[in-house]
Formats: C-alpha cells, sequence, structure tokens
C-alpha cells in the first residue's frame, strides 16, 4: 500500500512538472510568434515610412520600382497637395498575384501615405508598388528618399512553385480516347496552356496555345513535348535548366489529358505531386455574375453591350476569323472549335496570320484566350467590342476629354489629366485606361482587362477575329452553307491590274472553295454568281466588273474582297490604278554587234506573277562572245521589242542592262543578266527576223527621259508605299518578299517605273516592287550584322520637274538558309524547319524514302545549302505511330538541328531495319541522347530558393525542335 501510494504520488508531481513545462513552452512560442510577426509588420511598413505626403507640388508624377518579374511603373496624381490617385502604367509581375498586390493602393490612398502594410501572399509584388509610389513622391517634392527593407522570402517561393519540382513523370495510362483535348499547368510566371491530339491511343501532337514564361528558358523547355509525343507509360524528364517550364507543360498535358480516357500523370522520383495554387481565396472576379431574370443574361447587360455579342445558335465545327489589333493595317486570325453550341477551344495564328505586335505584346495579349471560351466568352468578346469602339471614337475625336464625358461620363474626364492632344503612345495609354476603368465598373470586366494590361489593344483584335469566326458559325447554323473557306489561286499576287480611266476587269479571278466534307474546287469568273461568290470594298460596297471606279476618285489601291455571302468567308485582295498592259514579255534576245540577234533558251518568271519576267536572267551565250559589248532586248506578245544599254563593257559574268525607252510597263527598267559561255554561234537559236521591230523601231542610245529634270524632296503625303505601314513583313535575304505597291498621292504626278536603289533582286513596274532580295556582300551594317540598310529614291514627273522622296528599309540576314531572318532568339545560328503539317507519314508496306520527310518540311531550299539526314529510323515493323529523328545542317553553321517526325504504320514493311542512318562512328543511342538534354535539379542557392535564371547548365550543342505546332516551329528553340 505504502509503495503503491508513494508512486501515485511521484505520477502526480511528474505530471504537474510536464503540464507546467507545457504551458511554459507554449506561452513562450507565442510570444516569439508574435513578436516575430511584429517585427515583420513593421519591416513591411518601413519600406516608404520616410516619405512625406504633406506639402506636395499638384501635378501627375511617375515612379519605378522593381518587383518580382521585373520593372513597375506608377503615375500618382497630387492635387491640393495631397495624393489623390495612383495609377499602375505598366509592370510584368505574374497576375494571379499583381491582381492581389493591388490592394494596397487602396490602403496609401485612404492613410495618405505610404506607411502601411504589405499585402500577405503577395509581399514583392505590393512592395514594389509602394516604393513605385515613394519614389514618384519624392518627385512631388518630398526631400526624403524611401527606406527599404528587403523581403526575405515570399510566399510564392514556397507555394506557388511547390508543383514545379524537377523529376521523371510518366503517362500512366495506355487508355486514351482518340481526339483534341487543351489543358493548362502553371510555369514558372503563370499558366501555360496547351492543345494536345491523341490519335490511335497515342499522342500524335502537343501545341502550346499560350504562355507568360521567360522565352529563352520556354524555347528550351519545348523540348519536353518531343519526349510526350508518341505511345503514352513511357517516363518523361523534366528539361534540365528549364525545369520550371517544363514541368508546366506537362502539368498542363497531364490536364488536357484527364478528360481522354483514364489517365493520370504520375511523379516517379520527386515526393512532390502537386500542381501550383497561388491562393486558394476565392477572387471577386471569380464570383458568378447578377443575372436578370427575364432574360437570363447577366444583370450588367445593356443596349451598348448588346450589339456587340454574337448571340445567335453557334454550329458546332472549326472556323476561322480576323481582326485588327494594335497595327492596322495588320491583322490577327483565330482559329476556334465550336462544340456544344460553344466556343470549346482557340488559338491565334502564326506567321502572316499574327501581323501585330510580337513578343512580349502577343503573349500578354493571349491571356484572353481562356475568358473568350466555354459559357461566358461571347460576353467577354462583347465587353472587349465595345471597349475597342469607345477607344477608337476617342482616339479619333478631336476632343478627346468632351468623347470620354459624353460616352463614360464625368467620373472617367480626369484621368485623361497629361493627355498631349497628338495621340502619342502615352496619348493611347490614357485614353485606353479610361476605358478600361469604366469597362471594369459598368459590366464587371476587371479580371479579364488586367490579364491583358499593356496589350489590351492586341487583346481585342484577338476577341473581333474570334468574334468573325463565330458570326460566321452563326450564319452556318442558319443557312448550312457546308463551305469552310475560300481563298483566290490567281492571280498570285492577289492583285488586279487597271489602267487609270479603264474599266475594272475581274476576269482573270479563281477562287478555291473548300468544303466541311473535305471536297475542293475552283471557280473561274463567269461561274461567281451561280457558286454565291461577289465582290466588294473593305466597306461592303458592291464592285462590278467592268466599273470604271470613279467612285473611289483618285484611290491607287483600292482594297477589295472576294466573298460568299452564305458562309460569310471570304478573301482579300487589291485593285491597282495606274499605268499597265496586257502586252506581255514572252521573249529574251541578244546580239554582239547588233546585225545578228540569237534568242535566249529561257525567259524566267516572277513566281508571284507567271505574266511578268524576272529582272534576273540567265543567257547561254557562245564563247565568242566573251569581252564583247553583248547587247539584249525584250520581246513582247504583240511583237515589239525593247533594247537596253549595259551598265559596263565589255561583258562580264554578270551585267546590269537598263532600259533604252520606257514604252512596255511590263519590261523591267532594269536586267540583271548572268552570262554562261558555251559551243559557238552555230549551236545557239537564230532570230529569223534580226532587224527587230520595224512597227516599233527603237533608236538605241536614247537618254532617260528623266535625267536632266530637277529634282524636288518630298514626304510621304506626296509618294506613299505599304512599305510606310506597320507591321510590314520585312524583308529577308533570299526569300521571295511580299508586293508592295508605291503610289503617287498628287494627281498630276506620274510615277518613273524605276527606284534608285532598289536591291538586287527587286524590280519595280511602276506601281509594285516584287522579286527576292539578293546580297552579294558582305556588309551587314545593322544590329551586330542581322541587317543591311538600303536607301531607295521613288519618284514622280511632274511639270518638268522630279519629285523624289529618299526611303530607308532593312534586309535582314539569313545565315542558316531556313528562311527565317536572323534578328530571332538564336541570331540565325540553326536552321529552323517548318512543317507543312503535323500530320504523320502514313505508311501502307513501303518505306518512306528521305524526300517523303523531307517535304513535311516548307522551308528547306532547293539549292542544296541544307543538308538532311534521317538519323534514327523508325520501326516499321509492327502498325502503330512511332518516331523517325532528322538532322538538319547548313555549312558554317556549327549548330545542327534535329527534328522528329511521327509515322503511322497501317501495314508494316517487310523486314524493316531500324537502326539510324549516322555518320562516323556515331551509335544510334548515343545519336538520339545528344539530341535530347538529360534531367538535373535546378541549382539552388544557399537560402534554398531555385534561382529564378533557370538557364544553370551549359547549353547543349543541338538542339530539339518538337513535332508540335506552326507557332512552336516558327520560334527559335534555345539549345
Amino acid at each position: 500500500m505504502k509503495t503503491t501510494g508513494f508512486k501515485g504520488v511521484l505520477s502526480f508531481v511528474v505530471a504537474v512538472a510536464v503540464t507546467a513545462a507545457m504551458a511554459y513552452s507554449a506561452v513562450t512560442v507565442v510570444e516569439k510568434n508574435n513578436a516575430a510577426k511584429e517585427k515583420a509588420a513593421k519591416e513591411a511598413q518601413a519600406i516608404g515610412s520616410e516619405v512625406s505626403t504633406e506639402g506636395l507640388k499638384d501635378g501627375e508624377y511617375e515612379g519605378t520600382a522593381t518587383g518580382y518579374g521585373g520593372p513597375l511603373t506608377v503615375r500618382i496624381t497630387v492635387k491640393g497637395g495631397k495624393l489623390t490617385d495612383i495609377k499602375v502604367v505598366s509592370q510584368t509581375e505574374t497576375p494571379e498575384y499583381f491582381n492581389r498586390a493591388k490592394a494596397v493602393i487602396g490602403k496609401i490612398l485612404s492613410s495618405g501615405n505610404v506607411n502601411v502594410d504589405s499585402v500577405s501572399g503577395a509581399t514583392i509584388s505590393s512592395n514594389a508598388i509602394k516604393k513605385a509610389v515613394a519614389d514618384a513622391l519624392s518627385k512631388a517634392g518630398s526631400k526624403q528618399q524611401a527606406k527599404v527593407t528587403p523581403v526575405k522570402k515570399d510566399a510564392r517561393a514556397a507555394k506557388g512553385r511547390k508543383g514545379n519540382a524537377a523529376g521523371t513523370f510518366s503517362i500512366g495510362s495506355a487508355n486514351l480516347n482518340d481526339g483534341v483535348y487543351t489543358g493548362s499547368g502553371q510555369g514558372y510566371n503563370g499558366p501555360i496552356r496547351v492543345r494536345v491530339t491523341v490519335s490511335g491511343g497515342n499522342i500524335t501532337n502537343v501545341e502550346i496555345l499560350s504562355n507568360s514564361d521567360d522565352a529563352p528558358f520556354f524555347n528550351r523547355a519545348k523540348a519536353v513535348i518531343g519526349r510526350l509525343l508518341g505511345s503514352p507509360g513511357k517516363s518523361v524528364d523534366t528539361v534540365s535548366g528549364a525545369t520550371y517550364s517544363s514541368r508546366g507543360i506537362i502539368d498542363a498535358v497531364r490536364n488536357a489529358l484527364s478528360g481522354a480516357g483514364k489517365t493520370s500523370v504520375t511523379n516517379t522520383s520527386s515526393s512532390t505531386n502537386t500542381p501550383a495554387t497561388p491562393d486558394n481565396k476565392p477572387s471577386e472576379d471569380n464570383v458568378s455574375p447578377a443575372v436578370n431574370p427575364e432574360t437570363g443574361d447577366p444583370a450588367y447587360v445593356d443596349a451598348a453591350l448588346r450589339k456587340h455579342y454574337p448571340g445567335d445558335k453557334l454550329k458546332d465545327g472549326d472556323y476561322t476569323g480576323i481582326g485588327i489589333g494594335y497595327l492596322n493595317p495588320g491583322g490577327i486570325k483565330t482559329y476556334i472549335t465550336v462544340k456544344d453550341g460553344e466556343i470549346s477551344s482557340l488559338r491565334v495564328g502564326v506567321g502572316d496570320d499574327y501581323r501585330d505586335d510580337m513578343g512580349p505584346f502577343r503573349s500578354q495579349a493571349e491571356n484572353v484566350i481562356p475568358f473568350l471560351q466555354g459559357k461566358d466568352g461571347r460576353w467577354n468578346i462583347a465587353k472587349l467590342g465595345l471597349y475597342r469602339e469607345y477607344f477608337e471614337a476617342i482616339r479619333k475625336s478631336t476632343d478627346p476629354k468632351a468623347k470620354v464625358k459624353e460616352l463614360l461620363g464625368d467620373k472617367y474626364v480626369g484621368m485623361l489629366s497629361g493627355l498631349s492632344g497628338n495621340n502619342t503612345v502615352s496619348d493611347l495609354t490614357l485614353m485606353s485606361r479610361a476605358v478600361k476603368a469604366y469597362m471594369n465598373d459598368r459590366y464587371e470586366g476587371k479580371k479579364m482587362f488586367d490579364s491583358v494590361s499593356g496589350a489590351t489593344i492586341s487583346a481585342s483584335g484577338i476577341s473581333a477575329a474570334t468574334k468573325e469566326a463565330s458570326n460566321k458559325s452563326a450564319n452556318d447554323y442558319k443557312t448550312n452553307s457546308g463551305i469552310k473557306e475560300i481563298s483566290i489561286v490567281s492571280p498570285k499576287s492577289k492583285a488586279v491590274e487597271v489602267n487609270t480611266g479603264s474599266p475594272v476587269d475581274f476576269s482573270n479571278l479563281k477562287v478555291k472553295v473548300v468544303k466541311r466534307d473535305g471536297t475542293e474546287a475552283e471557280v473561274a469568273w463567269n461561274d461567281f454568281e451561280a457558286n454565291g461568290l461577289s465582290i466588294t470594298d473593305e466597306d461592303g460596297n458592291a464592285i462590278e466588273n467592268g466599273s470604271d471606279l470613279k467612285a473611289y476618285g483618285d484611290k491607287k489601291v483600292i482594297k477589295a474582297k472576294v466573298i460568299h455571302k452564305q458562309s460569310l468567308s471570304y478573301d482579300n485582295f487589291r485593285i491597282l490604278v495606274g499605268r499597265y498592259s496586257k502586252d506581255y514579255i514572252v521573249g529574251l534576245e541578244y546580239s554582239k554587234d547588233g546585225s545578228k540577234w540569237y534568242k535566249a533558251d529561257t525567259l524566267n518568271k516572277e513566281s508571284i506573277d507567271s505574266n511578268k519576267i524576272d529582272d534576273q536572267q540567265v543567257i547561254d551565250a557562245p564563247t565568242s562572245f566573251e569581252f564583247e559589248n553583248v547587247k539584249v532586248r525584250l520581246v513582247s506578245k504583240e511583237g515589239h521589242r525593247y533594247e537596253y544599254t549595259a551598265d559596263q563593257t565589255p561583258v562580264s559574268k554578270k551585267v546590269k542592262y537598263t532600259v533604252v525607252k520606257d514604252e512596255n510597263p511590263n519590261a523591267p527598267q532594269a536586267l540583271f543578266v548572268t552570262f554562261k559561255l558555251s559551243g559557238t554561234e552555230a549551236d545557239k537559236q537564230l532570230v529569223e527576223n534580226n532587224s527587230g521591230n520595224t512597227e516599233n523601231p527603237v533608236t538605241p542610245g536614247t537618254t532617260e527621259p528623266t535625267e536632266n529634270l530637277p529634282e524636288v524632296k518630298v514626304d510621304s503625303k506626296v509618294i506613299e508605299t505599304v512599305l510606310d505601314e506597320p507591321g510590314r513583313p520585312k524583308w529577308t535575304q533570299g526569300v521571295p518578299i511580299k508586293p508592295a505597291t508605291v503610289t503617287s498621292l498628287d494627281k498630276d504626278a506620274e510615277m518613273v517605273a524605276s527606284i534608285e536603289g532598289l536591291p538586287k533582286g527587286l524590280s519595280f513596274d511602276g506601281t509594285t516592287i516584287t522579286g527576292t532580295p539578293v546580297v552579294d556582300d558582305d556588309n551587314w551594317d545593322g544590329d551586330n550584322g542581322m541587317f543591311k540598310t538600303v536607301t531607295m529614291k521613288f519618284k514622280a514627273k511632274k511639270n518638268g520637274k522630279l519629285l523624289v522622296r529618299e526611303y530607308k528599309y532593312w534586309i535582314y540576314r539569313d545565315k542558316d538558309h531556313d528562311g527565317i531572318a536572323d534578328d530571332d532568339e538564336d541570331g540565325g545560328t540553326a536552321f529552323t524547319p517548318q512543317r507543312v503539317n503535323t500530320k504523320p507519314i502514313d505508311v501502307d508496306g513501303t518505306e518512306p524514302t528521305l524526300e517523303d520527310y523531307k517535304a513535311k518540311f516548307s522551308n528547306i531550299p532547293a539549292d542544296g545549302s541544307v543538308k538532311v539526314k534521317l538519323i534514327q529510323k523508325p520501326d516499321l515493323s509492327k502498325k502503330g505511330m512511332t518516331k523517325a529523328v532528322l538532322e538538319f545542317s547548313v555549312d558554317g553553321i556549327d549548330k545542327k538541328t534535329k527534328t522528329p517526325v511521327m509515322v503511322n504504320v497501317k501495314t508494316p514493311v517487310a523486314n524493316a531495319a531500324t537502326s539510324a542512318v549516322t555518320s562516323g562512328t556515331t551509335s544510334t543511342r548515343s545519336a538520339v541522347t545528344a539530341a535530347i538534354p538529360g534531367n538535373s535539379s535546378v541549382e539552388t542557392r544557399d537560402s534554398g530558393k531555385a534561382n529564378k535564371r533557370e538557364d544553370i547548365q551549359k547549353p547543349a550543342e543541338s538542339k530539339v525542335v518538337a513535332e508540335n505546332s506552326a507557332a512552336a516551329e516558327t520560334e527559335r528553340t534555345v539549345s
């Protein structure tokens, strides 16, 4: 009993002691935590706390600070010596965090100073806003500098990036349903959206729809796409040096495939596999808007918004549309898929399908894509349509402030403070902000407009294109036209030439009509009406064949379109009014002394218009003509002859000739003739009528009629060119240019059919510059050898004077012979193959040849300057999807490009070989390993935080171009 009692007392004493210790420990921890929080609050408040907001000078001031993603700039307004308004002018923060961080603006305004708490979960971004405001206040008269306490750790480093750990991932199920799926994952700077195609149970295509990651790292990350293609179930590594971005792509593919069957992605080497979620707290923007019980529409809908709503029922299918963004003329083309009566997917075109601001502006504008899809997509299209209507009305107004008051109300007039009235970039920014503020307040558009901040006008172009595509779908629902699209196939230049004062002739127009069942038909002009085709100008006014065009006054270029009314499909073309002739050049002749003339074996024609000759010609003359003063002349369809004089004698291998008398606009002002000497005169074709054309004699030695005229310098108000327009395609060495018109706006002035300084390979017929730029020297004077500056003189004759406009343009270099200017991201250091399409090569018992593989790419030069090698053959021994790998190399370029090509084996090939075709002793395995960089973890600093600059390891010597969309194919892959 005594022992038991003693033990009981002892147990009680121990229990009391332990309890007391735990209580003391808990109190200590709470005190420490409270102290830490208090210290952190003081540190956060210390930022800018020494900046006084009393006694400031009235006006607007800008300040800049560094945020998480880069510089952040604000504009503040001081009235009555006090801070009254704060606007964020520019920023590159991650949208989710920036939207939270903006709450600090209200705190600053309500308190009257920057001594306020930072926003929890968006500390760095909110600190940047406070520091930027402090910087602006100092310019408004504050005598003290902001005291900045650095933030040691941001929540997004610990939470927002948690799911983006390096690792090895695999598709957990091979049971995929065929189809096209979209999904998103978290990249380094924000969401990554992809479109995944599954065919035959295999992943055959992964297309990047949008991302906001840094371009060099994201391009490197795209190497993971090649690893994802093919049969599911294999392990896939993230890309070393671009771990976050490549993990984001993998997560986006996982998200897309979640609707493709029983599919999952598992991490086989990392303990973390949770997608990044910046904050689980729902935003007010995610709350469904109130609904009008009578109409079922959102309560904010009014008549002004409704007129922009594509509200008719949509027919399922694929449709395209074109809209104008920031650059006009320009054009953004979108491709939409309608499913179950709503827009289910949307992508933006590339190359000539996206003629608007590129780089970060395009990436920012594409943030609008998710908002234009699904149930609320069309109301968001309406919001952007109304935004653009109001913005354009204000921009074009002679009194923008009065127009803002009329359209938006007094509340928003103050947002134009600082307007210069000259439509400067700053003015346009102020106008756009005022309209966006109104749209946010009136139509609950804040989340969408914030997502495209800095590229709102481009985003409205994407929206306008999407609206046009949805209108086609709605029209198709009513008419069931069955027409998918139309395109002009003749003339190739998409230009109809008309002599001034003559009626227009559309008889040479020919259009290809593509139906939704896949069938195609070419329709000539005579059958336009029977096929529902007509011609209108850009405003929709009909233009009849044979019209005198007087309604267009002195216009030299009339924008027109062929339209299929039932489907609303159309294609644009130009009507060029000037000096033209249908007496086309059909022959080239040459002579040693003018007594006997010989016919050239070939006559090179323009690639875009076979009726016109190229200014680059080749003559195979007798060997006896070497060192002779060879004459040349052109022969027209009607038998007229036009002589040329050489700029150098005796003849060398390549000679420039100038026309003696400008009588036919189809005869180029200058010819560049390359002489190949072989055989004797007896081997050549003698012209029977050696005396030439007596009906239209030409007097050799006649001087140019413009030689002695006095010159008067003019500008674009007198002589204009489409090269003035923003967004014009650049001229690239060895790539045919887009035809460029040069016209006189003075109706009494006649353009001279020659351009002084016009680059070799280009020609001018008095209205249009065409051809392919040729650069013989190595004098690339711009941007570290990226381009050559050319100075041209456009001339027009008027009243015995020569009106001259001097014009500078640029020819961009293409060292790697891929048809892409070298001022892209890798500086022309490797050939970038561009695919014709992403369809696999079908195999029915016969092994594909190298030419079959090469036919999958559109930019392999025919001159052999790019070598193509099949370094990994596909497995043709069994049915299903398999992969080949091609290697592209260019003489003088060290880097080689390796690109996969998918192959669909329908019928296996007997005794098919699967080994790679490689040079030297390199094995198949090592060749493939060289093409695909291995995985390694991202290097961390002492603090344990991942280094933001992901590119830590030395770049691989080869680069991989994933088989994905045209968008990825036209971008450079960082290697």
